[in-house]
């Protein structure tokens, strides 16, 4: 899978991409970008919003990371890969249900609009 991360090092931020999970998930190439561009969006938000805003509110990271997906086009493919990310038996229940789960309805929600 993929994983927007801030080192205590030199390197301000990295996105570290799990091959083997993405494989193991079957995510089609549409499904890769939109998972990239998502850790993308995290940068975008940190820019945006300020890394101390950021920092301190997960769901607001996940929003507007989600969100920059969504703007590129991409987010029928977000969805997709959230299904999967839940379906994978990798996360657990709790996780799915108060993150992953609440992540696809937001975006389905402005998919309609």
């Amino acid at each position: 899978m993929f994983l927007f991360y801030q080192p205590k090092c030199e390197i301000d931020n990295v996105i570290v991409v799990n091959e083997e999970l993405c494989k193991m998930m079957n995510f089609y190439r549409g499904e890769h970008h939109a998972a990239l561009l998502h850790e993308f969006g995290h940068f975008y938000a940190y820019n945006e919003y300020g890394r101390g805003i950021i920092d301190n509110n997960v769901t607001l990271s996940e929003t507007l990371a989600d969100n920059f997906v969504f703007k590129l086009g991409m987010g029928k493919e977000l969805i997709s890969v959230l299904h999967k990310m839940r379906d994978s038996g990798f996360y657990t229940i709790d996780y799915c249900k108060n993150a992953i789960n609440w992540r696809i309805d937001k975006l389905i929600e402005r998919d309609k609009c």
